[in-house]
């Protein structure tokens, strides 16, 4: 097969490194004197001194700054309404986002409704962002693509309404990649943005809208998070390793912005919008079986990437059957063995996660190879239990 047209334009500006941090007031100064930063509510950011790093930075260069330090996990319409709230009071210039996925979403959504007016939820329902203030976006995990992509997931509570919003408008101008960052995430949190990374990589490979030029960032996360994940626990310190897979993290991240991902986030959303649990703790749980279930569809694709799990067989069936195999053998030797039941969902739920999933994700069913019905999402979910 040939290349396939693509078009492929990434506006951020990615610093990638050690200490990386201690640049961002240099490198920001032309967005304006007056950031707000977005964090998370635990206070680790200023516990191991990252939120320090980069405030001191700011002063260093003349740049005055608000801290917002109410974002959790699952990042909902209000605290992107508060956050606005903020900016327009004190005449913000641009928005940092310091933390994972959640701190990141809610800055670029902060940044967009502060601009486009109205409030979150409308966004979330479909209304199109015009406009947003500059994004900065500081990511300490290896697990989030938010720092170089054009989407942002929020949660509507009220609704049971989790989705992403897609808008050329909130790419970061900039994202700071910073390995030493993530030398303090605990083992469970390791793992969890590790699959959810995992899992970009995986669904970008086999989506349809998947080309040559994102598949060869799908592969390159995946070899190398197979390489240096697998024996996470033995390696929370060491930072060659955390280097790699913040870099596979960048790579799954810039997949997922030209090939967006596909029914496993749809119904993770779904599910972690019902039971609040961390997303990729989610996507663990059924990253298997939605791969048992997408591989009738595409045995040829799950088949191209057996060998960078070290699988070398030519017969595309076998191929990708032992290739959806050690995936799920993958995740579960990292620690996620938890199921469905686990987290409190039971049978009867399945129809309602369903329906959720494809009145606020069908973009992403629709994405899957096959076209999966409900009889295949059930499947998915049953799978899981």
């Amino acid at each position: 097969m040939g290349i396939t047209m693509f078009e492929f334009n990434l506006p951020t500006k990615v610093i990638f490194g050690i200490d990386c941090l201690n640049m961002v007031g240099e490198k920001s100064e032309r967005y304006g004197s007056k950031a707000l930063i977005v964090t998370t509510k635990g206070g680790s950011m200023k516990r191991y001194g990252y939120l320090d790093k980069v405030t001191d930075s700011l002063k260093e260069n003349n740049i005055k700054y608000i801290i917002y330090p109410e974002v959790s996990t699952n990042p909902t319409t209000e605290m992107v309404d508060k956050g606005v709230k903020i900016v327009l009071e004190n005449n913000i210039d641009f928005i940092i986002g310091l933390g994972g996925g959640s701190a990141i979403d809610t800055a670029k959504m902060i940044a967009a409704v502060s601009e486009s007016g109205g409030k979150a939820s409308e966004y979330l329902m479909g209304k199109e962002i015009e406009k947003a203030l500059p994004i900065i976006a500081l990511s300490t995990t290896h697990g989030t693509g938010s720092s170089v992509t054009h989407y942002a997931v929020l949660t509507d509570r009220k609704l049971n309404a989790k989705r992403g919003i897609a808008s050329k408008h909130i790419y970061p101008r900039m994202a700071f990649l910073d390995p030493s960052t993530t030398l303090t995430l605990p083992l469970n949190l390791s793992i969890a943005t590790m699959i959810d990374a995992l899992s970009h990589a995986v669904e970008a490979y086999v989506s349809r809208k998947a080309n040559n030029f994102s598949k060869l960032f799908s592969r390159e996360a995946i070899r190398n998070i197979f390489i240096y994940g697998r024996d996470i626990d033995r390696n929370l310190k060491n930072i060659d390793v955390r280097e790699k897979l913040m870099w596979a993290n960048l790579c799954a991240g810039i997949a997922i912005d030209i090939a967006r991902t596909t029914a496993a986030h749809a119904l993770e959303h779904s599910i972690s919008a019902y039971y609040n649990i961390h997303h990729g703790y989610g996507l663990g749980i059924i990253l298997y079986s939605w791969a048992k279930v997408s591989r009738k569809y595409a045995k040829d694709l799950f088949a191209e990437m057996a060998p960078l799990f070290n699988i070398h067989i030519d017969d595309i069936d076998e191929a990708s059957f032992r290739f959806v195999e050690a995936l799920g053998r993958f995740v579960y030797d990292l620690g996620i063995k938890d199921r469905l039941s686990d987290i409190g969902m039971t049978l009867k739920d399945i129809d309602r996660i369903i329906d959720n999933a494809i009145e606020y994700g069908k973009y992403n069913i629709d994405n899957n190879p096959g076209k999966l019905d409900k009889k295949d999402l059930r499947e998915i979910l049953v799978e899981a239990f």
